[in-house]
């Protein structure tokens, strides 16, 4: 009986043990409370402990570049895909096992995937005129009336990118303009400029769509009560189609826990992390198939998914 107690024993150590060092550590561009729905889920379904360190995209890139091949960074994490084009010689092929993602959505050399995708939509209060288009903004019935975060920020750039790589002038005009389109200095995130057109500051706001389902399903009286003030507009370039940005991931070249950093990523592409993200995060997928009962609610939102890749 002794004996069989000890092999119990020694055997719960063992896979404690096991358990113990089955890891991924992931770089994130991305706040933990975010992504933590993915987290949690890929932990509790694997058996694997994510060891997540979140941080401003410059600061984390710069640790891992200047220290890669011995960072202990299994798997990036980031809030757009242009973040990862200074470090692709530093990261590996992704074995991608789940169902096919668009060619569009993933590397020529499967150095990165992308996750979801979002839109940096125009917001107004729900009694504005509705806007269809960019062209549109090239207009002096504008001047004056819009809120938007720091130009220079990712999101901004990234839809910026992505305009001038689909291509048209007529698409990208207002650019020139911009700060005359500006109620006030830039400040703030794209919460902040959906609250200010709330507070009538300014008549119209850029901010990416997900921020908007965020605030229609916070647990505040007051985010809810923005929410319902407002209306989103999807603009479209001259084909008709709206561009989209991503988020990515990628493995480290030098990842010491490279099956598990495949397994992690897989994890992100599958159904059910994919319905997360749909559900949740209010992302649109990069899965086809759960993409496609997103966009039943949508039924004239038509995705540029070729911008995604021309933009970087």
């Amino acid at each position: 009986m002794k004996s069989v107690i000890f092999l119990f024993i020694s055997y719960f150590a063992l896979t404690a043990q096991v358990l113990a060092n089955s890891v991924v550590n992931v770089y994130s561009f991305r706040k933990a409370e975010i992504i933590s729905p993915l987290i949690t889920a890929f932990e509790q379904e694997h058996n694997v402990r994510v060891n997540l360190v979140y941080g401003k995209p410059n600061a984390l890139l710069n640790k891992f570049t200047a220290n890669a091949d011995n960072s202990q960074v299994d798997v990036l994490l980031t809030s757009e895909l242009g973040q990862l084009q200074s470090v692709k010689h530093l990261l590996q092929p992704i074995n991608i096992q789940t169902p096919p993602i668009a060619p569009q959505l993933v590397d020529n050399e499967y150095k990165w995937v992308a996750l979801s995708l979002r839109i940096r939509a125009l917001f107004s209060r729900t009694n504005e005129k509705p806007i269809t288009s960019y062209r549109e903004l090239d207009s002096e019935q504008f001047y004056g009336k819009l809120c938007n975060r720091d130009f220079n920020h990712s999101y901004n750039q990234q839809m910026e990118k992505s305009l001038h790589a689909i291509g048209n002038k007529q698409d990208v005009k207002w650019l020139k303009s911009y700060v005359s389109l500006l109620n006030k200095r830039p400040s703030g995130g794209d919460r902040d400029q959906l609250r200010a057109v709330f507070k009538k500051q300014c008549d119209y706001a850029l901010a990416n769509h997900y921020y908007y389902h965020m605030l229609r399903n916070s647990k505040k009286p007051s985010d809810r009560e923005v929410a319902a003030s407002l209306s989103m507009h999807f603009l479209t370039t001259y084909n008709g189609k709206t561009p989209v940005s991503a988020t990515a991931a990628a493995i480290s070249q030098y990842a010491p826990n490279k099956e598990h950093a495949q397994r992690f990523v897989n994890y992100l592409l599958s159904s059910n992390a994919q319905a997360t993200i749909a559900n949740e995060l209010h992302e649109f997928a990069v899965n086809k198939h759960v993409r496609d009962r997103q966009l039943v609610h949508y039924p004239n939102l038509s995705l540029s998914l070729q911008s995604v890749k021309r933009a970087l």
